[in-house]
């Protein structure tokens, strides 16, 4: 399903547009209240598609982060994650990234762009 098609399908369901960094998103169905109640009682969508994800493999993927990361990447166990900052070689902070361990796998989810 597209981004178009998925929009369509949510409008059709009620769902309001908004302003998110320049982009049109989903914003809300009309009541927080029970969204918020969807999400911790039942089942709810949360699109992601103003969030970008790099999965990266590789024997050494770890270690290549470890040198630009301001958390412990190479500590990850397969089920957990962490936050981090990538910096550059001088230390300035470049972005804030979440990273998830797979098994075979490093994924990393931002903001996009």
């Amino acid at each position: 399903m597209t981004d178009d098609a998925l929009s369509q399908s949510l409008a059709s369901c009620g769902a309001v547009v908004g302003d998110v960094a320049g982009q049109a998103r989903m914003a809300h169905f009309g009541d927080a209240a029970q969204e918020y109640r969807a999400l911790t009682e039942k089942v709810g969508l949360v699109p992601m598609s103003g969030r970008s994800q790099i999965e990266m493999t590789g024997a050494d993927r770890a270690t290549m982060l470890q040198g630009f990361c301001t958390n412990d990447i190479k500590s990850l166990a397969p089920g957990h994650g962490c936050e981090a900052f990538i910096t550059s070689g001088q230390g300035k902070t470049l972005g804030y990234v979440n990273f998830f361990c797979g098994d075979d796998a490093l994924l990393l989810d931002t903001s996009a762009g």
